[in-house]
């Protein structure tokens, strides 16, 4: 029912990639978790990609857990309280993984030395965004804290289904470190009427930057579910790393993370499915 393709390029100005990615499939393809995260990579952010990294784990275990006990099922009716829970549980469970991992690895004297400001909140130094979905053939829950982007496509038509935080200006943005980064997550649950979308994109901030407008990223999104319909799976795959590349290099210049998720017709060949995965 769905193919995954999961793609991360590092900035050449950038040491270390920030992002991460994630995603889980289970073997009867029943539904599909994917995360993303963006680490800040600022200055006193010099432990994000550790952050990011948590981060991630975090949202598909969480989202696996609820789609097992059902949870999710009627959470239109009563959505707020829900993803009120939700939000707390992933900030909760961030925060633990982030102080498990101070403890056992304190700050070296040389982490001490670059931003004074830190050791007073050593919680900044894995600041990371966040934007996930849950994917089923009954509904889709998508959620976003932070700055970063989700498009799908449908009937050659682009949307937003969480849209842009008009509050999110320049390079400001909301983080996981934030003490109360529980009462900034956006959520958006979506019943499945019809056929699913035909292509999920989720992407940090470095790729929807690298573009002059939202309308020429938007582009990009139907471009890619045009290109599998045409070229097939192993066309974009054999590719994207190249083609993110080239756009981070003339583009925003920043580490740029994708994960794109493509409906499957029930009929396509065997040749063109792919194993079930966890990345």
């Amino acid at each position: 029912m769905w193919q995954i393709i999961a793609e991360s390029v590092k900035s050449a100005n950038h040491p270390l990639n920030q992002d991460s990615k994630k995603y889980f499939i289970p073997k009867d393809k029943e539904y599909v978790v994917v995360a993303i995260a963006d680490g800040h990579g600022s200055k006193k952010c010099f432990r994000s990609n550790v952050g990011s990294e948590f981060a991630v784990e975090v949202l598909i275990n969480i989202f696996r857990q609820h789609f097992s006990s059902n949870t999710f099922d009627n959470l239109q009716a009563g959505f707020s309280g829900i993803k009120d829970n939700l939000a707390k549980t992933i900030h909760r469970q961030w925060m633990e993984k982030v102080r498990n991992h101070l403890a056992k690895n304190p700050f070296s004297f040389e982490e001490e030395l670059i931003d004074v400001k830190v050791l007073n909140n050593q919680v900044i130094s894995y600041g990371t965004t966040l934007l996930g979905a849950l994917i089923t053939k009954n509904y889709i829950i998508y959620l976003q804290l932070g700055d970063g982007d989700i498009l799908v496509v449908k009937d050659n038509e682009v949307t937003r289904p969480i849209p842009k935080d008009e509050n999110l200006i320049a390079n400001e943005t909301y983080s996981l470190c934030d003490k109360e980064a529980d009462s900034l997550f956006r959520f958006y649950y979506q019943p499945v009427i019809g056929q699913l979308p035909d292509l999920i994109l989720l992407s940090t901030d470095g790729y929807s930057n690298s573009f002059p407008n939202d309308n020429e990223f938007q582009k990009t999104a139907l471009d890619y579910n045009n290109l599998y319909k045409e070229e097939g799976m192993s066309f974009i795959r054999k590719n994207i790393s190249g083609w993110l590349k080239d756009t981070t290099v003339h583009g925003s210049g920043d580490d740029l993370t994708t994960i794109l998720v493509f409906k499957t017709s029930d009929n396509e060949s065997a040749t063109k499915r792919e194993t079930d995965n966890t990345n």
